[in-house]
């Protein structure tokens, strides 16, 4: 406490004493800090941008009364932006107001202070796992219906002792609950042996305190127990509904009970298989578009330095010649934003808008003259910043395309642009680039020379060299700035960041698609079984009458495969929709080929064929002696 912490931004240094220590920030908050400073000192130096209602710069949190309407608080802010600034909040100027705990999950804005997670796919990965359990309770309930000719006689006699139906139905429930919660303790366990490798991951500090968390207790408990009382119901009614007479007297046919139920199940099984392996081939390819895709720069190769601190950026260009001495570091740049870290986005004038009336604005990065060159932009019209016309660091400006579509100009060349810190020209046009995510359209950029802004050094270095120029950069910088840490950072793993969630989700997508599919055929394993089992005699007569075993495992196959093909009927037009939406959601998007249902359909083909002929093989390599012997 008292302590004295000198700060050192791009404006000035200021000294601030410590008061007071936080608990550290939760992972799960929507943003973590260092350090909390008084808002009065950005008030006391810099007072015109505080009082500027044009400025953007501050997010702002508001505690209401527990008893107001944010609706009606909200409604009062447009007159409010036009009493400080005679305009109309346009697009500009909306102001807003949402709940802080909606931000992480349904929050999209414009330079969030941290990157968001999407509630899209909270729900859509809590549907995957509640498909994948129903696929294990139709397992149960096919295996337990298929092999009823087991407990028939059972049935029987307890009907004949006097059991009424709802006893037996209470019975077969109960023995179907009882392997739930038998499951339960198993489940936990292994949750908690994978539950590291998860949190490494998802990126996400998952833990789960049962004793302390009674709701996560129940939730579990009645899961379990509707998963029992779902997986056991059908079983239970089709097992207690047998009459004893024929069951006795061996004349009840069970081939054809519920038959067409099972295939049903089966089809139900497939179908959602299919759609995930389809829904991962598709975000796989939507990341795989988004990395091959020309971003209209080089973002490989690039070392990029904070240069904030005001004693870094006003020597930049002494750290720029000292470290181009080493002829592994090809070209490097100063400016105040990078692609994925634009951050200013400011309002301008210029002839034919009047000004400020429809608050025109455009994304502004201040830059030096190598800008375009080390980033491997292209010019398209116009020429780049040049060293050889001196009026270009106070008056040049380049704009993207985006820029020139979206104001109608033409040729923009020669053209009067002002803002708030630049009265210039247009010199040239570069070729529009990704600066922000995929999700959203590429804006107007405007890009201009001005040191006073710079917070960034990107650093182009060769290839085969990365790990020794780091070493020669850490080296120099403890000569140019002793008491001032290296901070870098790679673009290209700092511009992938908010990609980062969709390679996730690709990855567990794949994971579910191969757990469903085990799923589904464990309990294609056992409804083969048994279907071989029921046909044992049937195998042997065919044998003796001269099938061969490929004519059996075909015969056996043929049943369950052209089931496999309707579940790809059905899961082809729904997983269609549902990925097409979710790729709605980007600007820039791939496009659903027919490779991916080819693909999925010789999968799911392969994968049932593999499990049911398996069994079918044992059935038709089988003596049919052995099977007729007694007949």
């Amino acid at each position: 406490m008292g302590k004295i912490l000198t700060l050192n931004d791009r404006y000035s240094q200021s000294d601030f004493t410590v008061k007071g220590v936080l608990k550290d920030i939760p992972k799960n908050s929507h943003f973590r800090f260092d350090f909390l400073a008084s808002f009065a000192t950005m008030e006391k130096r810099f007072s015109e941008w505080v009082q500027n209602w044009f400025n953007h710069m501050y997010y702002s949190y508001l505690l209401l009364d527990e008893n107001s309407i944010p609706e009606a608080l909200e409604a009062k802010f447009t007159a409010l932006v036009k009493k400080h600034t005679g305009q109309q909040a346009g697009d500009a100027l909306k102001p807003h107001l949402q709940p802080l705990t909606s931000i992480h999950l349904h929050s999209h804005l414009e330079s969030e202070i941290e990157a968001n997670s999407d509630a899209v796919y909270v729900y859509i990965f809590a549907a995957v796992a509640l498909f994948i359990l129903m696929i294990a309770c139709i397992n149960f309930m096919n295996l337990a219906t298929a092999r009823s000719a087991y407990r028939t006689r059972e049935v029987g006699m307890r009907k004949v002792v006097g059991a009424r139906q709802s006893q037996l139905v209470r019975q077969f429930l109960g023995e179907s609950v009882l392997f739930s919660f038998i499951a339960l303790p198993l489940a936990v366990v292994m949750m908690e042996l994978l539950l590291p490798a998860f949190r490494a991951f998802t990126d996400r500090d998952l833990r789960f305190n049962y004793l302390n968390n009674w709701p996560i207790l129940f939730i579990l408990i009645g899961i379990t127990l509707l998963v029992g009382l779902i997986s056991g119901i059908y079983p239970a009614l089709f097992l207690s509904a047998f009459k004893p007479i024929k069951v006795l007297k061996g004349k009840l046919s069970l081939g054809s009970r519920g038959i067409s139920l099972r295939r049903g199940l089966i089809v139900f099984q497939f179908a959602v298989s299919i759609i995930l392996i389809i829904a991962t081939g598709i975000i796989l390819s939507q990341v795989r578009y988004i990395r091959t895709t020309n971003l209209g720069f080089n973002k490989y190769q690039i070392l990029v330095l904070n240069i904030k601190d005001k004693e870094l950026r006003t020597k930049h260009e002494v750290i720029k010649a000292e470290l181009l001495k080493n002829p592994s570091i090809l070209d490097i740049t100063a400016s105040s934003g990078i692609p994925g870290r634009i951050s200013h986005n400011w309002f301008f004038s210029t002839e034919g808008l009047q000004e400020r009336k429809d608050m025109p604005s455009m994304w502004v990065t201040m830059v030096d003259h190598d800008f375009i060159k080390t980033l491997g932009m292209e010019i398209v019209e116009g020429r780049n910043f040049s060293r050889s016309f001196a009026t270009d660091e106070k008056e040049a400006i380049i704009l993207n395309e985006s820029a020139v579509k979206k104001y109608g100009w033409g040729s923009p060349l020669g053209r009067n642009i002002k803002t708030e810190n630049k009265d210039g020209y247009v010199i040239g046009v570069v070729k529009d680039f990704h600066f922000k995510s995929f999700y959203q359209q590429i804006e107007p950029v405007m890009i201009y020379i001005s040191p006073g802004y710079f917070e960034f050094m990107s650093v182009r270095v060769a290839a085969d060299k990365i790990p020794e120029t780091i070493a020669f950069i850490k080296k120099e910088w403890k000569e140019l700035a002793p008491n001032r840490p290296l901070d870098y950072l790679f673009l290209d793993d700092d511009f992938d960041k908010v990609y980062r969630q969709e390679e996730r989700a690709g990855k567990i997508f794949g994971y579910f698609s191969i757990l469903a599919i085990f799923v589904a055929c464990l309990g294609l394993f056992g409804l083969a079984a048994f279907t071989a089992e029921q046909r044992t005699k049937e195998i042997g007569i065919r044998k003796v009458l001269g099938a061969t075993t490929s004519n059996i495992v075909t015969l056996l196959n043929k049943e369950f495969i052209k089931w496999v093909l309707v579940a790809n009927l059905i899961a082809w037009p729904i997983a269609y929709f549902a990925m097409n939406r979710w790729l709605q959601s980007f600007a820039y998007r791939t496009s659903i080929g027919p490779g991916i249902f080819a693909f999925s359909a010789a999968v799911a083909l392969l994968i049932a064929l593999l499990t049911v002929s398996s069994q079918a093989i044992k059935a038709a390599i089988a003596n049919p002696v052995e099977a007729l012997k007694y007949e």
